[in-house]
């Protein structure tokens, strides 16, 4: 067998086995293989399904239990991802609570932006 055939029963054997898993996505509990994707500059990222926290979506106690749930490192990703520190002084924050108060003020803050031009005088 060449190396060109190889190739192609290899991806029919891969193509099978990604049909299993897309009608039964449990299967890959059952599978003990790290996934690994390349980027551009071929660092290898570790590619692993979690939940996305719905920042918007939560009121305040439910955000805030979600949080206290989540590692240091998730939290900073988190601030990454939603752009909330674009002064990137929250990379050297080492206390979990901390990062959770500056997720809660700052979504707190977006939440609330442009509040203050809202308000009525009361002396008219």
């Amino acid at each position: 067998m060449s190396n060109k055939e190889k190739a192609y029963e290899l991806s029919k054997l891969l193509r099978y086995i990604a049909g299993k898993i897309e009608k039964n996505p449990e299967l890959i509990n059952n599978l003990k293989i790290e996934i690994k994707i390349k980027d551009a500059d071929d660092k290898i990222i570790k590619k692993k399904p979690n939940e996305k926290i719905k920042l918007y979506d939560l009121n305040d106690n439910e955000l805030l239990k979600k949080l206290k749930k989540e590692s240091i490192k998730t939290l900073k990703t988190i601030i990454s991802e939603n752009n909330l520190d674009s002064s990137k002084s929250t990379l050297k924050i080492k206390d979990k609570d901390e990062l959770i108060n500056f997720i809660m003020k700052r979504l707190h803050d977006r939440y609330y932006k442009g509040e203050s031009f809202n308000v009525k005088n009361n002396n008219q």
